[in-house]
């Protein structure tokens, strides 16, 4: 049940922003945005539904899958229906959500039929300061962050991110690429949120939890976003 707890699983669909020269607090056009990503092999779409399936039917996933990173996935709009038409296909019980800066905010869509209906009526707003996590913050120490239970993010080349912070992929587990695949990115995620969302984050646990000892964007309370999978995580926590 190593992905029970977490509410988000997003695929970074594409790299672009149309807005991307307009916000120049976001990192989507940073020279340091994949600089510790393997960049040699984009994600295919069998990869993305074969990750998403083993996501649910493996690992114990009950939240929504994303389309959104630091990209805007509204402009590949026909191919994330056709991932979400197969993921669905394949596991009935599938939910999506999208960010996408049409809106300005989050939009979440329960079915394929939903996004096929309103994202050619989504109007793009300019002028809008959607992000501005470019720059760092002072450290908070090694108070737990909780961040850590809402995403598990894999960017376009398939880079692990433990959340949307990491953009530089400083706390990275690995590539969906590498030897042993999603699975083995999935059973490091158990052991990185009981050490980053636990009672206390030790030094001697290696790079990854040295990057989130040294955020700045430290998430102290549980987001509610899938409130199931968030309530099983609180719980979980509670337990430990």
């Amino acid at each position: 049940m190593t992905l029970a707890y977490t509410q988000f699983l997003n695929f970074e669909i594409g790299v672009e922003c149309n807005l991307g020269t307009e916000h120049k607090k976001c990192p989507n056009r940073h020279p340091d945005r994949y600089a510790n990503s393997d960049t040699r092999r984009r994600m295919s779409d069998e990869t993305i539904v074969a990750c998403a399936v083993s996501a649910y039917q493996d690992h114990g996933f009950t939240g929504l899958i994303g389309w959104h990173y630091y990209n805007e996935p509204m402009l590949h709009a026909e191919r994330i229906l056709r991932l979400m038409t197969e993921i669905r296909r394949l596991v009935p019980e599938s939910r999506f959500v999208m960010w996408t800066n049409g809106a300005g905010k989050g939009v979440f869509y329960q079915s394929v039929r939903d996004l096929c209906e309103q994202w050619h009526a989504t109007p793009y707003e300019t002028g809008v300061q959607l992000d501005d996590r470019l720059q760092r913050r002072p450290s908070m120490g090694d108070k737990p962050c909780l961040r850590i239970f809402t995403e598990f993010v894999l960017d376009a080349f398939g880079q692990h991110h433990p959340c949307c912070f990491d953009w530089r992929g400083e706390a990275s587990l690995g590539n969906v690429h590498d030897r042993g695949g999603f699975g083995d990115l999935v059973e490091r995620w158990l052991w990185a949120q009981q050490l980053v969302g636990g009672d206390r984050m030790r030094a001697e646990e290696g790079s990854t939890m040295k990057a989130c000892r040294e955020c700045g964007w430290r998430t102290s309370a549980m987001t509610q976003f899938d409130p199931e999978s968030a309530a099983r995580a609180d719980a979980w926590r509670a337990s430990c």
